[in-house]
């Protein structure tokens, strides 16, 4: 049976869709799948296990000699809001790559644009300091021409783009200035619904210079303190780059996915990363991308032409392919510097350097849905997803906790570093798993028995209390029940005597016989 692009389907209840990061960056929730099977982990109807943890765990899976490879691209503030001149409607423009080979000095970029039906070659456009926020009266930076349609792009424009007016220093604007000026940082497509930081979308190692249209999303969970602890720990990081263009934005929509094709994207693979590679395969360690982009990046960069390496660059799980290094005698990762690729991976496709991926959960009917479930399986990745909308994670969100004690909720998981939502409940908060409203809960228990009736079990300890029995002297020399308690107690539990504060009244020290 051929596959479909339905096959990559599935239900993504919109709710599940977080509109902020998480923050701290790596207190987001974490599902490990195991292709193979752990035995911590939970089985899958189609082979291999997930567990559920932060991300801050990922450092328990990550072993002594891995290198994991990550895109360094910055994200450049490519969505620029502005009106076209004469009717002031409102224009959206995207900007993809610049197009030297229209325009040596750079000013010529391939857009998205929208509305596509109002903007044909000839109309213009102006941007406003402050873009989508300019006040009234904010005066124009940057002017826009388009020039030109863009084959095979719905949407797709070539545009002509102009500074205007001059700087805080008094000088001319460059191009730079002026779409930094009226420019915005992209946010992927899902997040309808955040007015934050900006650089919260930016990974913590990304580079200076901007070449992105948006961002490698998978790297924005990292901090710097969980990298040096993962480096602390013997692993290492290798740094590529891709430009993420327009493919970030778009979904298949062709019946036949073997038919989408891949827009160009221009990526560097250095020769120290191709060392880091072949260090770590020699000596039995793992490549793990993180992101989809450092995984096309680190495939597209492999050459079946190549000099075969010793050992033969093979991915784990991949070996034995009929296109693989050990089964040819040739192919190996070779150094890229201003390449560009198209390189599309579905079920079927074989991995050569990519042994595990670090990478986010993906909109359906996406080319990334494709690219994962040729790492293990596509029924194995629908098996997981499903687990993760039963155990109602959200992209890029927080762990909705479900108490009667908010105020306690809320200042044990900031001690800890988690981003936790809060649902306020009265009654039987037990429920609240089974019905969908969070994934935990916060509440008192001594004995566990209604947790057990519900499927619950305790995974942390928010708070610890215990019962004591004070009494000062003259209650134990003159209250008879106060004494037959004490005796009780003495001989049940354990026994502390405080000393009397400072300046107060020193009764006589009663004795129980």
């Amino acid at each position: 049976m051929s596959m479909r692009t339905d096959d990559f389907d599935y239900n993504l209840p919109e709710e599940l869709i977080a509109q902020a990061p998480a923050e701290p960056r790596d207190s987001c929730r974490l599902l490990v799948v195991d292709r193979k099977g752990s035995q911590a982990g939970t089985p899958l109807e189609h082979g291999g296990t997930v567990e559920h943890r932060i991300f801050r765990d990922i450092i328990d899976y990550i072993e002594p000699g891995d290198v994991l490879v990550i895109n360094q691209t910055r994200v450049m503030p490519a969505r620029l809001i502005g009106r076209k001149a004469g009717s002031g409607g409102v224009v959206e423009t995207l900007l993809l790559k610049r197009r030297e080979d229209v325009d040596p000095l750079g000013h010529v970029w391939e857009c998205l644009v929208k509305p596509g039906k109002r903007l044909k070659p000839g109309a213009h456009i102006e941007y406003r300091a402050g873009g989508a926020h300019a006040p009234e009266g904010a005066p124009v930076v940057l002017t826009a021409e388009v020039v030109d349609f863009v084959t095979d792009s719905r949407g797709g424009r070539l545009v002509r783009f102009e500074p205007a007016g001059c700087n805080a220093a008094g000088d001319p604007r460059t191009l730079d200035e002026a779409i930094h000026a009226a420019g915005h940082v992209p946010l992927p497509p899902y997040i309808t619904d955040y007015e934050g930081d900006p650089e919260k979308y930016q990974t913590v190692y990304a580079m200076k210079e901007e070449h992105s249209a948006a961002a490698p999303t998978a790297g924005l969970h990292f901090t710097p303190e969980l990298m040096a602890a993962i480096e602390a720990k013997g692993a290492k990081f290798a740094a590529v780059e891709l430009e993420v263009g327009i493919d970030t934005f778009r979904l298949v929509e062709e019946d036949d996915p073997t038919q989408h094709v891949m827009h160009t994207e221009r990526y560097h693979v250095s020769q120290e990363v191709v060392d880091a590679v072949h260090k770590a395969k020699a000596e039995g360690h793992r490549v793990i991308a993180v992101g989809t982009t450092a995984v096309r990046s680190l495939e597209s960069a492999f050459d079946t032409d190549a000099p075969v390496s010793d050992p033969a660059v093979t991915a784990r799980y991949f070996e034995g392919r009929e296109d693989g290094a050990d089964t040819l005698g040739r192919g190996d990762i070779v150094v890229r510097e201003n390449a560009t690729t198209q390189l599309y991976l579905m079920p079927g496709s074989t991995y050569h350097v990519v042994d595990a991926l670090i990478t986010n959960f993906h909109v359906p009917r996406s080319t990334l849905m494709m690219l994962v479930s040729a790492l293990a399986t596509r029924d194995q990745i629908m098996d997981a997803y499903a687990a993760a909308i039963e155990e109602r994670y959200r992209k890029l969100g927080s762990i909705r906790i479900a108490t009667k004690y908010p105020s306690i909720t809320r200042a044990h998981f900031a001690r800890t570093g988690t981003q936790v939502e809060i649902v306020y409940l009265h009654g039987n908060i037990e429920l609240a798993p089974i019905t969908g409203m969070a994934e935990r809960i916060v509440d008192i228990t001594a004995t566990g028995t209604t947790l057990r009736e519900n499927n619950l079990e305790i995974v942390e300890e928010v708070l610890a209390s215990t019962a004591r029995f004070f009494a000062n002297g003259c209650a134990l020399r003159t209250d008879e029940r106060i004494v037959a308690l004490a005796r009780v107690l003495a001989e049940n539990a354990p026994k502390h005597t405080y000393a009397p504060i400072a300046g107060a009244s020193n009764p006589v020290q009663p004795t129980l016989s």
